[in-house]
């Protein structure tokens, strides 16, 4: 499922839904391959102003780092929204928590320690 939101390009690898609805592009791609949604997301980001991509899909950062597009781990951004006090601890908690079934638990584990290396 790709996921646009105003600043990310967000991406989980875990989805099953047939039908993947991209917000602000217009198209719907319908059994979309891995392969199609990577080249639609990479299009997309090239035509919209994101900031970034949030994804833990090892494939697809390979192919942003060769297409020079900034990424970043989705479990890091709610580690830098309370690094900058943005979000409370418990907000925190609370949002990894709810994300943690869209990210491996080597990325949850260790976006659980630097909340705790940071009490």
């Amino acid at each position: 499922m790709s996921l646009i939101t105003r600043n990310f390009v967000c991406r989980s690898k875990k989805s099953s839904k047939s039908n993947i609805n991209l917000p602000e592009s217009g198209y719907i791609l319908a059994n979309p391959s891995a392969f199609a949604l990577d080249d639609a997301l990479i299009a997309l980001f090239r035509k919209k102003d994101y900031d970034a991509v949030a994804t833990d899909d090892a494939k697809l950062t390979r192919l942003l780092r060769i297409k020079d597009i900034p990424f970043i781990l989705p479990g890091l951004i709610i580690y830098h929204l309370l690094q900058d006090n943005m979000i409370n601890r418990k907000t925190a908690l609370w949002a990894l928590k709810l994300l943690a079934e869209f990210i491996g638990e080597d990325e949850h584990s260790i976006v659980r320690l630097l909340m705790e290396k940071t009490k």
